[in-house]
């Protein structure tokens, strides 16, 4: 009778038992250091009974493949096949370059042969092929063939390539200082037995959007030994906003995201409780508040909880955002997992994992106003509970939970429009070189079912720009804020530095992204060479008087200028710079005079309907 045994050295041990037949040895799971050994056991014979292979997630591990004989008769022709099953149908993906003949108790390595080898010099450049394993379940099983005696045999083991969660091989400790407001991480394999892969474990401490973080802090740091801690830290942490009294900090582990997550309130000293996930699951859904209709809407999830395939979630689009009509796409487990195999130049198999949030897409053209979105989750066909994270980011749709929160809804508004009838508040006929110029900008107030009209407005030299293009910084005058109650901007705009013909424009955009745009053409001047018109009327009561010489005087009474009456009785003064002035005319016979002093600001262009009274003397 001869036993069969398949070994992992390293990171595991697989032994394979069949009555009579072959045997396969260890294959080692490569690291830098020597891993730690665990061992899995099954019996060939009861195909059903699966082993475990476990993987950690965005690590890529190499398995060497040992075969051993430790029978009494030598084994001829011995081939090992990795196969994928699918609905019963086996799916060869690679299999072992033959060895000839194993003696007895002998043992020999086993290399893939090359599948799919490009010949073309430019492909192989990019390295062998890799095969995508479909799952979870990730499960394959290794045929091993062989030639006893006169007779073929094979030996099936089901093996299950399972992506492990950073829990399952590290600790983590976090603490707060209140004092410092800082909060710290101590990082360490939990089992140090129990590590597959190469030992560095690259690992990062992320703020949640609720926290902003101070220049104070070791934010990413690796673990390069099976033995070794890090801290990681980040110091002045305060809230980003002042209604926001809970916050949270995780730990991306491997390239997996939130493998530990923390509350935080900034009150109080002492140990953090990592965030439990034990029948409830951690939920989240980004989505933009606000958006344009699109024919591929990005949707990206983040479901914390276990890794295991009896999860499903779901992610569901109501088009009338009347929570009653779904258009429905489901995936298998939390996150997206892949395992692609590929093989090594010299023969190995090489396993490359990753791991990731879910993101998919819906189309949303044509549609405006309010959608919904809606995200399940499910274990084994039953609606799980979710944990809810507030989400703080105000550009992001909200999560607002069902009743029961057993599921959440995100609600986005699509509008495409850009700010309508943007328009100048009396604006300027002239400027001056040297003043600044205070401007008024009114525009119509979005509809609830539009998307509103961003904060920040900016004012800036020349037309819109053509095709979408952004505006030069460089012809960036100044910035106002529009004040959504009263739908208007208010600014004051630094003065000119010379004299010319300006095309002054403001820009407001709506949440979504899309500029209104309103120009106004105006000259500027300098300022000593500005002036002013000055038109009027003589009168005696009602009776205009022709033909009468007007005076323009300064405030001392100094002439001027003079004018002669029209013959209805009016007179122009022109180029007249700004200041105080008299305006007056006489009559000898009656003795009349008529006085009026006027005006003229800066930057008046003209001032019109002066009318000198002519009374007694």
């Amino acid at each position: 009778m001869k036993t069969i045994l398949f070994d992992c050295r390293q990171n595991l041990h697989l032994f394979l038992i069949c009555t009579g037949l072959i045997g396969i040895a260890p294959a080692i799971l490569h690291a830098q250091e020597t891993p730690q050994v665990f061992g899995l056991r099954a019996e060939a014979a009861k195909e059903s009974e699966r082993t475990a292979i476990g993987l950690r997630p965005n690590t890529s591990t190499t398995i060497d493949l040992f075969v051993h004989n430790p029978g009494t008769e030598d084994l001829r022709n011995v081939i090992v096949k990795l196969v994928q099953l699918n609905r019963d149908q086996a799916n060869l993906l690679a299999q072992t370059q033959p060895i000839d003949k194993l003696l007895t108790n002998g043992k020999a390595k086993l290399l893939f042969s090359k599948v799919n080898e490009k010949k073309d010099a430019k492909d192989k450049k990019d390295g062998p092929d890799t095969i995508e394993l479909a799952g979870p379940l990730f499960a394959i099983q290794f045929w091993v063939e062989a030639t006893l005696g006169n007779k073929a045999v094979t030996i099936k083991q089901n093996v299950d390539f399972v992506i492990k969660e950073p829990r399952d091989y590290l600790a983590a400790q976090a603490h707060y200082d209140q004092a410092k407001r800082k909060v710290a991480i101590k990082v360490q394999f939990g089992d140090p037995d129990n590590v597959s892969g190469p030992p560095k474990c690259p690992l990062q401490l992320v703020l949640g959007p609720e926290l902003a973080a101070g220049k104070n802090g070791t934010f990413v740091q690796a673990l390069t030994g099976l033995r070794q801690a890090v801290d990681l830290f980040a110091e002045d942490l305060r809230f980003a906003g002042a209604k926001i009294g809970t916050g949270r900090v995780s730990l991306t582990v491997d390239g997996y995201e939130r493998a530990f997550t923390y509350p935080v309130t900034l009150n109080g000293s002492g140990d953090l409780d990592e965030l439990s996930l034990g029948a409830r699951i951690g939920g989240r859904i980004r989505v933009p508040r606000y958006a344009k209709p699109a024919e591929d809407f990005p949707v990206f999830l983040e479901i914390d909880g276990p890794t295991s395939s009896d999860f499903q979630v779901e992610v569901a689009l109501d088009r009338a955002g009347m929570k009653s009509e779904y258009e429905i796409k489901q995936f298998i487990g939390l996150r997206q997992q892949k395992i692609g195999l590929s093989f090594s130049p010299a023969g190995y198999l090489v396993c490359h994992t990753t791991v990731r949030d879910w993101q998919t897409t819906f189309d949303t053209k044509e549609i405006y106003g309010d959608i919904f979105f809606r995200v399940s989750v499910f274990k084994k066909g039953e609606l799980v509970s979710l944990l809810l994270s507030k989400e703080a980011r105000p550009s992001l749709a909200t999560q607002e939970p069902s009743a029961d929160s057993k599921r959440l809804f995100a609600r986005v508004t699509q509008d495409d429009l850009p700010p309508q009838d943007v328009q100048f508040v009396d604006p300027p006929k002239v400027w001056f070189v040297g003043k600044p110029l205070a401007v008024t900008v009114k525009v119509k107030a979005p509809k609830l079912h539009q998307a509103p009209i961003e904060r920040k407005v900016v004012f800036f030299r020349g037309k819109a720009p053509k095709d979408g293009a952004k505006i030069d910084p460089g012809s960036v005058i100044g910035y106002g804020e529009f004040e959504e109650g009263k739908s208007v901007v208010n600014a004051v705009l630094p003065a000119p530095d010379k004299a010319e013909e300006m095309e002054l424009s403001v820009q407001l955009t709506t949440a979504v992204g899309v500029p209104g745009v309103k120009t106004v053409i105006f000259p500027v001047l300098e300022a000593k060479s500005a002036t002013c018109t000055i038109k009027g009327k003589v009168a005696h009561g009602m009776l205009a008087q022709p033909n009468l010489t007007v005076f323009l005087g300064d405030a001392k009474g100094k002439v001027l200028a003079t004018a002669k009456t029209n013959a209805e009785g009016g007179f122009v003064f022109g180029k007249v710079a700004p200041g105080s002035y008299l305006i007056s005319a006489t009559v000898n016979f009656p003795a009349l005079i008529g006085v009026i002093m006027v005006a003229v600001p800066e930057g008046k262009e003209l001032i019109e309907n002066v009318a000198v009274r002519l009374l007694a003397k």
